[in-house]
């Protein structure tokens, strides 16, 4: 946690949870849960009760904020709101005298999956390390098969999964950019 170095911009109470990684503020602005990608229902799930990790992740923020106020720190040096105008920050509750991290809690449960994106990656470390034990422990997300780690040279798995956030471990052969866009190859083709 110490490289995070986060300053508290504001305290505010949670009006709504919209999902496991989006809050509704009081003042109607919204939080993304910055760094904890909490799952969502997949387009295969067809069934009319909602998807059970979806559910589990947006109890969890549910039940550990209740109507306690919020704290959202930033990273001073990075953007504190995305495109759609929601607050990107790392949210902290007091139970009591215990300051519990929000996504710190939710990924070391195993109810969201870490991630850092381009000028958000102070926490990261902090975030995978909490993944890593949860995954270990074979916590929430990672009991069953669906998250588990996909080896890049098991392509069937992989084309399934298109369109989708996956965690894939391999040797990379090279790298290619094309536009924006970078790809990391993993074999000849």
């Amino acid at each position: 946690m110490a490289a995070c170095k986060l300053e508290i911009s504001r305290t505010a109470t949670v009006a709504q949870v919209i999902d496991g990684h989006t809050l509704r503020l009081n003042d109607a602005s919204e939080v993304r849960l910055i760094g904890a990608l909490a799952p969502q229902t997949p387009r295969w799930w067809k069934k009319d009760a909602a998807w059970p990790p979806a559910v589990r992740a947006r109890r969890a923020p549910e039940t550990l904020i209740g109507s306690s106020k919020i704290e959202l720190r930033f990273v001073p040096e990075e953007e504190q709101r995305d495109r759609h105008e929601r607050y990107l920050a790392q949210l902290f509750v007091q139970r009591g005298n215990e300051r519990i991290w929000v996504q710190g809690h939710m990924i070391g449960e195993g109810l969201a999956q870490a991630y850092s994106l381009k000028g958000h990656r102070a926490c990261a470390r902090a975030l995978q390390e909490k993944e890593q034990s949860a995954r270990t422990a074979r916590s929430g997300l990672w009991r069953k098969g669906r998250y588990r780690v996909l080896q890049a040279t098991s392509t069937g798995d992989l084309s399934k999964r298109s369109d989708s956030f996956q965690l894939v471990e391999g040797t990379v052969r090279s790298v290619g950019k094309v536009s924006q866009w970078t790809f990391l190859n993993f074999d000849t083709d």
